[in-house]
């Protein structure tokens, strides 16, 4: 019975992330790029949702390799567009959108990766 929710489950998360980078405008690293990052995203908010219960659903382990990477996607997907499209003029509040978002998600990580909760 369980099989068939988890099969559901990742049927909407991965069928998300397709139609979120297929309508992306860019090149196929941006396209890769828009299909990770909701993934993320999701991982991030039940690894939250866990903490919030006090489940333990991911190990320990994971936790850190996935904080890690969730900062770093969040860096590559602003900072890649800045260097494709370097000779083009940023818009006036794009690195202060990337700095908050940055922000946010360092402190989502730090949360997500603390075992001492």
């Amino acid at each position: 019975m369980k099989i068939k929710y988890i099969t559901l489950l990742l049927i909407l998360t991965v069928g998300s992330a397709f139609i979120n980078a297929y309508g992306t405008v860019g090149d196929l690293i941006e396209k890769i790029i828009a299909f990770i990052t909701p993934l993320l995203v999701y991982i991030a908010i039940i690894a939250l949702a866990a903490k919030v219960k006090g489940v333990k659903i991911f190990s320990v382990k994971f936790l850190r390799y996935f904080s890690v990477m969730y900062v770093v996607m969040t860096i590559i997907e602003n900072i890649y567009p800045m260097i494709i499209y370097s000779d083009q003029t940023l818009p006036s509040n794009y690195l202060t959108v990337f700095f908050l978002q940055l922000s946010m998600n360092i402190y989502i990580a730090r949360i997500i990766s603390n075992e001492h909760d």
